[in-house]
């Protein structure tokens, strides 16, 4: 089980010495059990088909669950808030198939300068990820607990970060477990920009891909990453790596 939190801003560099991770309100959970991996499903249904009203085919979203063919060779993460109970949002990462045709990575096939990037050897040891979604009412219900509950800890700018801070934390358990040199990324330009605040270093492919509207891809290298938030940005290195230490 992976835990991320929803940290106190009024604390700053010389006051805190590391992430306090005693009271968390979010958790980050692999669904790595088919009950776990049903909720999941039935997620991305709530947001994709209901939510944002995307026109699948009705196999795809069959008994109210959105899966396809990636789902089979991919890490699947549920996040949580708490107090509630409730899931709130997801991630995936697709893990590189070699029997597959662009090795199982959807994007890969989409944007055809990847390769200019990474060579076929390179593919391989690569992660994409996917299906990174937030339900909006959902989220919206935890907002409001939270002002209800949490008003002298709670900022809700802060709230806006969880979705970096879970889309890293998610990274960061797939390159633990597969040995993963890298991850590609494809996302609206915004998220892009806040993973780049973070410290993060990506490489931008100057080509967009068209996946529920336009998207930046970009690529994230496993090892370069860690070395540079431990240099640029030591507190989320630090949070990093104590989730994923358990």
């Amino acid at each position: 089980m992976i835990e991320i939190i929803l940290q106190d801003r009024r604390l700053n560099h010389e006051t805190r010495a590391g992430y306090d991770r005693r009271g968390h309100l979010f958790e980050v959970i692999e669904a790595d059990t088919p009950l776990l991996e049903k909720f999941f499903y039935e997620l991305r249904h709530l947001v994709y088909v209901v939510e944002r009203r995307v026109d699948y085919d009705k196999d795809r979203a069959l008994n109210h669950m959105e899966m396809d063919e990636y789902d089979d060779h991919a890490m699947k993460f549920l996040i949580c808030y708490k107090p509630l109970h409730l899931f709130l949002g997801g991630c995936r990462i697709i893990l590189a198939k070699k029997s597959l045709p662009h090795f199982g990575l959807p994007t890969v096939g989409l944007a055809k300068s990847l390769g200019d990037h990474l060579s076929k050897k390179q593919l391989l040891k690569t992660g994409e990820v996917s299906r990174f979604l937030f339900a909006d009412d959902r989220t919206r219900l935890c907002l409001e607990h939270m002002q209800k509950t949490e008003q002298d800890r709670c900022d809700i700018k802060g709230l806006v970060e969880q979705k970096i801070l879970t889309l890293m934390s998610c990274c960061m358990a797939a390159y633990l477990a597969h040995g993963l040199d890298y991850l590609i990324f494809s996302l609206q330009p915004s998220l892009i920009r806040m993973v780049q605040s973070k410290g993060v270093p990506l490489t931008l492919i100057d080509e967009e891909v068209e996946y529920f509207g336009k998207n930046k891809v970009a690529i994230l290298d496993c090892q370069k990453t860690l070395k540079n938030l431990e240099k640029e940005n030591p507190f989320f290195f630090e949070f990093l790596m104590s989730v994923n230490r358990g």
